[in-house]
């Protein structure tokens, strides 16, 4: 079955140790960290709190929670040079830890959509060098947030890019900003997923969005169906409950919404079939 995993945006004022607790306390496999105790410069917050790369290493090692993602900042309009200077920051505490990825995210069209996806292309081939030349392991996987939020143009992305960003699939997004079903998307875009955001919202508009978030399964979005066609499609990549209360202080503590979540997952696992 697929790792189950939760953001620490539900978090944000957490420690590390805090983040690796809650995650053994309700059987969670992986975290994606966004942010701890409020900062989102990791790295400088590490050095501030004196975690070293291997202390984080050992940290995660000895929780049995590993770190599933990393979730930068940077957007595929960002400059070269701000890409470069950011992973490089990053880079000692991916590699130490056996980070698999860091988080980029699409970013909003600004100007021509042809414009966008020539960006698209060179930043694709300036991070495929710069991972060959630093001889980096992980992956810069893109999230469905702004421009990706339909499987063709997911597609066209994939294509153009030659498959150097795998998806993160925001499966919210694509299915309230794109309108687009999520089990058309999953159809469509399964062979470039390797990690999925999932949360639910109301059609009633909030201070930041036209939709409102909302408990885990008490929405329109029928999370729990998409975790059911995740595992009977066999999905092995992260699921991931973004609860994204540092955006959205309305939102319940994060042990609400994982004890929803967990409560989702163990449905479909015992109505999983027995392996013989």
């Amino acid at each position: 079955m697929f790792k189950k995993c939760f953001s620490t945006l539900g978090c944000p004022g957490y420690t590390l140790e805090q983040v690796l607790k809650t995650a053994q306390t309700y059987n969670i496999d992986c975290v994606e960290i966004r942010a701890l105790e409020n900062e989102v410069d990791l790295p400088a917050y590490f050095s501030k709190k004196g975690i070293t790369p291997d202390k984080l290493r050992q940290q995660c090692e000895e929780s049995g929670v590993h770190i599933a993602a990393f979730g930068s900042s940077l957007k595929l309009t960002s400059a070269q040079s701000e890409w470069a200077q950011t992973l490089e920051a990053w880079a000692p505490w991916i590699v130490a830890a056996k980070v698999p990825s860091v988080r980029v995210f699409d970013g909003p069209i600004e100007g021509s959509f042809e414009a966008w996806m020539q960006t698209a292309k060179s930043i694709g081939k300036f991070w495929k060098q710069l991972k060959a030349d630093r001889g980096w392991q992980f992956d810069l996987i893109i999230e469905t947030h702004d421009t990706l939020i339909g499987s063709a143009t997911i597609l066209d992305f994939v294509q153009a890019t030659e498959g150097v960003f795998p998806i993160l699939w925001d499966a919210h997004h694509t299915w309230r900003k794109g309108g687009e079903a999520w089990a058309d998307t999953w159809q469509a875009c399964h062979n470039h997923i390797q990690h999925i955001h999932t949360k639910d919202s109301v059609g009633i508009p909030s201070a930041r969005h036209p939709f409102t978030y909302t408990d885990f399964g008490k929405g329109e979005m029928n999370p729990e169906a998409l975790s059911k066609l995740l595992s009977d499609s066999k999905y092995t990549g992260v699921l991931c409950l973004e609860w994204e209360r540092m955006w959205h202080p309305y939102l319940a503590p994060i042990e609400h919404a994982l004890s929803d979540f967990c409560s989702s997952l163990e449905k479909i696992e015992k109505q999983a079939p027995a392996i013989a």
